[in-house]
Protein backbone atom coordinates (compact mmCIF):
# COMPACT_ATOMS: atom_id res chain seq x y z
CA UNK A 1 0.00 0.00 0.00
CA UNK A 2 2.93 2.30 0.53
CA UNK A 3 4.30 1.57 -2.74
CA UNK A 4 0.71 2.90 -4.37
CA UNK A 5 0.84 6.01 -2.12
CA UNK A 6 4.17 6.92 -3.12
CA UNK A 7 3.59 5.52 -6.94
CA UNK A 8 0.58 8.30 -6.77
CA UNK A 9 2.38 11.31 -5.00
CA UNK A 10 5.08 10.65 -7.54
CA UNK A 11 2.81 11.15 -10.63
CA UNK A 12 1.14 14.60 -8.84
CA UNK A 13 4.80 16.04 -8.66
CA UNK A 14 5.55 14.88 -12.46
CA UNK A 15 1.85 16.40 -13.27
CA UNK A 16 2.35 19.76 -11.19
CA UNK A 17 5.81 20.25 -12.87
CA UNK A 18 4.62 19.58 -16.36
CA UNK A 19 2.03 22.00 -15.53
CA UNK A 20 4.18 24.60 -14.41
CA UNK A 21 6.73 24.28 -16.87
CA UNK A 22 4.33 24.77 -19.72
CA UNK A 23 2.15 27.33 -18.36
CA UNK A 24 5.55 29.55 -17.00
CA UNK A 25 8.61 28.10 -18.72
CA UNK A 26 8.13 27.02 -21.98
CA UNK A 27 6.00 29.65 -23.55
CA UNK A 28 7.03 31.59 -26.13
CA UNK A 29 8.73 35.48 -25.87
CA UNK A 30 5.32 36.55 -27.85
CA UNK A 31 3.16 34.62 -25.20
CA UNK A 32 4.89 36.22 -22.11
CA UNK A 33 4.44 39.98 -24.22
CA UNK A 34 0.60 39.02 -24.20
CA UNK A 35 0.46 38.09 -20.84
CA UNK A 36 2.32 41.42 -19.61
CA UNK A 37 -0.46 43.43 -22.07
CA UNK A 38 -3.58 41.31 -20.36
CA UNK A 39 -1.95 42.08 -16.67
CA UNK A 40 -1.55 45.72 -17.84
CA UNK A 41 -5.64 45.60 -19.20
CA UNK A 42 -6.38 44.43 -15.54
CA UNK A 43 -4.51 46.86 -13.79
CA UNK A 44 -6.42 49.75 -15.25
CA UNK A 45 -9.39 47.82 -14.94
CA UNK A 46 -9.02 47.37 -11.24
CA UNK A 47 -6.98 50.35 -10.42
CA UNK A 48 -3.86 48.86 -9.42
CA UNK A 49 -1.01 51.25 -9.31
CA UNK A 50 1.70 48.59 -7.36
CA UNK A 51 0.84 46.41 -10.80
CA UNK A 52 1.24 48.68 -13.01
CA UNK A 53 4.40 50.01 -11.59
CA UNK A 54 5.85 46.46 -11.44
CA UNK A 55 5.52 46.13 -15.42
CA UNK A 56 7.68 49.46 -16.19
CA UNK A 57 11.40 49.42 -16.98
CA UNK A 58 12.70 52.17 -14.40
CA UNK A 59 13.51 54.19 -17.55
CA UNK A 60 10.79 54.09 -19.17
CA UNK A 61 9.43 57.23 -21.05
CA UNK A 62 6.09 58.23 -22.33
CA UNK A 63 5.82 59.32 -26.16
CA UNK A 64 5.69 63.20 -24.52
CA UNK A 65 8.81 62.91 -22.55
CA UNK A 66 7.43 61.91 -19.39
CA UNK A 67 9.38 59.15 -17.03
CA UNK A 68 7.75 56.31 -15.29
CA UNK A 69 7.02 57.90 -11.89
CA UNK A 70 5.06 61.40 -13.50
CA UNK A 71 3.11 58.51 -15.39
CA UNK A 72 2.36 56.75 -12.75
CA UNK A 73 1.32 59.88 -10.77
CA UNK A 74 -1.20 60.31 -13.77
CA UNK A 75 -2.44 57.03 -13.77
CA UNK A 76 -3.56 57.82 -9.65
CA UNK A 77 -5.32 60.90 -10.65
CA UNK A 78 -7.08 58.68 -13.38
CA UNK A 79 -8.12 55.78 -11.35
CA UNK A 80 -9.02 58.49 -8.30
CA UNK A 81 -11.29 60.73 -11.01
CA UNK A 82 -12.81 57.84 -12.80
CA UNK A 83 -15.01 54.44 -12.19
CA UNK A 84 -16.04 51.43 -13.54
CA UNK A 85 -13.01 51.45 -16.21
CA UNK A 86 -12.90 48.85 -18.99
CA UNK A 87 -10.56 47.89 -21.70
CA UNK A 88 -11.56 45.81 -24.29
CA UNK A 89 -8.67 44.39 -26.71
CA UNK A 90 -9.34 44.20 -29.87
CA UNK A 91 -6.23 43.49 -31.58
CA UNK A 92 -2.37 42.61 -30.14
CA UNK A 93 0.14 42.05 -32.49
CA UNK A 94 3.68 41.60 -31.23
CA UNK A 95 7.38 41.32 -32.87
CA UNK A 96 10.02 40.05 -31.16
CA UNK A 97 13.39 40.86 -32.09
CA UNK A 98 16.50 39.55 -29.46
CA UNK A 99 15.92 41.83 -26.34
CA UNK A 100 13.55 44.18 -27.45
CA UNK A 101 9.85 43.73 -28.54
CA UNK A 102 7.37 46.20 -30.42
CA UNK A 103 3.35 45.30 -29.89
CA UNK A 104 0.59 47.09 -31.82
CA UNK A 105 -2.49 46.91 -29.19
CA UNK A 106 -5.86 48.42 -30.92
CA UNK A 107 -8.19 49.27 -27.74
CA UNK A 108 -11.48 50.82 -26.11
CA UNK A 109 -11.11 52.00 -22.98
CA UNK A 110 -14.12 53.29 -20.95
CA UNK A 111 -15.14 54.35 -17.64
CA UNK A 112 -17.47 57.00 -15.89
CA UNK A 113 -15.37 60.30 -15.00
CA UNK A 114 -18.30 62.92 -13.51
CA UNK A 115 -15.74 65.36 -12.59
CA UNK A 116 -12.80 64.47 -14.43
CA UNK A 117 -9.65 66.46 -15.75
CA UNK A 118 -10.51 67.08 -19.41
CA UNK A 119 -7.68 65.37 -20.22
CA UNK A 120 -9.01 62.57 -18.81
CA UNK A 121 -11.94 62.51 -21.06
CA UNK A 122 -9.64 62.45 -23.98
CA UNK A 123 -8.55 59.45 -23.02
CA UNK A 124 -11.61 57.28 -22.53
CA UNK A 125 -13.64 56.65 -25.63
CA UNK A 126 -16.62 58.17 -26.57
CA UNK A 127 -18.15 55.48 -27.91
CA UNK A 128 -18.38 51.38 -28.22
CA UNK A 129 -16.53 51.83 -31.68
CA UNK A 130 -14.27 54.58 -30.91
CA UNK A 131 -11.06 52.76 -30.95
CA UNK A 132 -7.45 53.72 -29.70
CA UNK A 133 -4.14 52.26 -30.49
CA UNK A 134 -0.79 52.20 -28.02
CA UNK A 135 2.07 51.31 -29.94
CA UNK A 136 4.42 49.48 -27.10
CA UNK A 137 8.28 49.11 -26.37
CA UNK A 138 9.28 46.18 -24.71
CA UNK A 139 12.74 45.00 -23.01
CA UNK A 140 13.75 41.77 -21.69
CA UNK A 141 13.78 41.92 -18.30
CA UNK A 142 15.79 38.19 -16.84
CA UNK A 143 13.34 35.82 -17.95
CA UNK A 144 10.47 38.39 -18.33
CA UNK A 145 9.32 41.58 -20.67
CA UNK A 146 8.58 44.72 -18.70
CA UNK A 147 7.22 48.12 -20.91
CA UNK A 148 10.10 50.73 -22.17
CA UNK A 149 8.28 52.87 -23.86
CA UNK A 150 4.52 53.90 -25.27
CA UNK A 151 2.59 56.00 -27.89
CA UNK A 152 -1.15 56.17 -28.00
CA UNK A 153 -2.75 57.14 -31.35
CA UNK A 154 -6.55 57.36 -31.62
CA UNK A 155 -7.75 55.70 -34.71
CA UNK A 156 -10.82 56.11 -36.75
CA UNK A 157 -13.89 52.68 -36.06
CA UNK A 158 -12.31 49.74 -37.49
CA UNK A 159 -14.14 46.60 -38.57
CA UNK A 160 -12.50 43.27 -37.87
CA UNK A 161 -12.61 41.00 -35.56
CA UNK A 162 -10.39 39.57 -32.17
CA UNK A 163 -6.64 38.27 -31.74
Amino acid sequence: MKGFFSLIGGILVLAVTAWFLLTYVLISDEQKIQRVIEKARCSVESGSLLSLASLFTLDYRHENGMGREDVLAGLRELFQQTDDRRVRVLRSIVDVRDDRAEASVTFIFSGKAPHAHPGFEDLLSNSTSETQDVQITFQRDGRSWKIHQTAFRRSPARAGGRT
